[in-house]
């Protein structure tokens, strides 16, 4: 872990360095280092989730699509469970990806996430 005064010297160079004079996406200038730093450690946290989330995802629709070749199940019920389970693979992966983009929307651009409570 960096000590405080690393982390706010990291996220000013971070800041700075990234589009210069741009203005529409810069975060609240009443936001402290610290509110930042918070910030980007819950995107960082969501992405985490978000991956881990859909990891597993991809790990069951895996083992769903391997159990059905070895057993050539070509019936409803795992043509269904197939289906199902792609679909929450495929959700999984969006929101991994939306969680990406806000990351690094924030970091780059140093655009705000969205309140989740928004969505």
């Amino acid at each position: 872990m960096l000590p405080a005064e690393s982390k706010a010297q990291r996220w000013l160079f971070l800041v700075s360095a990234v589009y210069e004079g741009e203005t529409s996406t810069t975060p609240d200038p009443n936001l402290d280092l610290d509110q930042l730093a918070r910030i980007e450690a819950e995107l960082l946290e969501r992405v985490r989730i978000a991956r881990t989330r859909y990891e597993q995802a991809k790990g069951e629709a895996t083992r769903l699509y391997s159990l059905q070749l070895e057993l050539s199940l070509d019936l409803p019920d795992g043509r269904l469970a197939a289906l199902q389970t792609a679909r929450i693979e495929s959700q999984a992966l969006q929101v991994y990806s939306a969680a990406l983009r806000e990351f690094s929307d924030f970091i780059l651009a140093r655009k705000l996430p969205k309140d989740p409570s928004s969505k």
